[in-house]
């Protein structure tokens, strides 16, 4: 465990006295992720996720368990939130959001290690999901929704850059973070000019944001769960099926 990992276990381990769980055996940080702190808490009855979450806005918080809530309900696997003691799923520490999941049932795969029967199994329960969202109720936080126009996007990829950078133990993720956010200014620096159109507001919907092979786990090779929703918002769904397939999770 590294240095910023033993950090942030002592800041988290507080917070968790607020779901007055039985006696945890142990706690560490996740190595997966970028952008949210995840920890894998291990009681003497079960494993439970703490997450930190990286959004600083209630709405934003908020929003991401309705996302969850609905999608649990149309039967799409996403780990439940556990409510504290007082009923609560959001625990507020100076500002901060936490919140504590399921363990998601499953394994969790590489790019690599994936196969055509797994890449079949996203297909599908991304067309699940999509359709489990087109009844969904709620616009999203207003601070969630995206610009018109290209504009701000090289200042706001390079602050995230910067961001990635100023972190003292770096990661692959890190490694990784940093590459594929510089390949996105240089393209947007050298590359053709884009003919933004916005897609017409009635053929948008809310999607899951982030679907590729990090947020999900296999039981065999079919999907059992989908995690991380923060990034969840109104966008045309082919948009995010492209996506994953230029990411190569989805091999035809």
């Amino acid at each position: 465990m590294t240095s910023a990992d033993q950090v942030g276990v002592v800041e988290a381990k507080p917070v968790l006295a607020c779901w007055q769980l039985e006696p945890a055996i142990s706690m560490t940080r996740a190595t997966s992720g970028t952008m949210n702190d995840t920890f894998i808490v291990t009681t003497e009855q079960r494993r439970v996720v703490l997450r930190r979450h990286r959004r600083r806005l209630r709405e934003q918080v908020d929003h991401e368990h309705a996302v969850i809530a609905h999608a649990r309900a149309r039967q799409i696997p996403a780990p439940a939130a556990i409510p504290t003691a007082d009923g609560s799923i959001v625990v507020n520490r100076d500002g901060v959001f936490f919140s504590l999941f399921e363990f998601a049932n499953g394994t969790q795969l590489g790019k690599d290690d994936l196969t055509a029967g797994h890449a079949g199994a996203m297909g599908r329960t991304l067309a699940l999901l999509h359709r489990a969202f087109e009844d969904f109720p709620t616009e999203p936080p207003s601070s969630q929704l995206r610009s018109e126009t290209l504009d701000a996007a090289p200042a706001k990829i390079t602050s995230l850059l910067e961001e990635v950078e100023s972190r003292s133990d770096q990661t692959e993720q890190d490694r990784w973070a940093r590459e594929h956010l510089q390949s996105k200014i240089n393209w947007l620096s050298t590359g053709p000019t884009v003919d933004w159109r916005p897609v017409a507001a009635d053929r948008l919907q809310m999607i899951h944001g982030d679907y590729q092979e990090t947020n999900l786990f296999f039981d065999g090779e079919e999907v059992s769960a989908v995690i991380d929703w923060d990034k969840a918002e109104m966008r045309w769904p082919v948009d995010e099926v492209i996506r994953t397939m230029v990411r190569g999770a989805l091999r035809l």
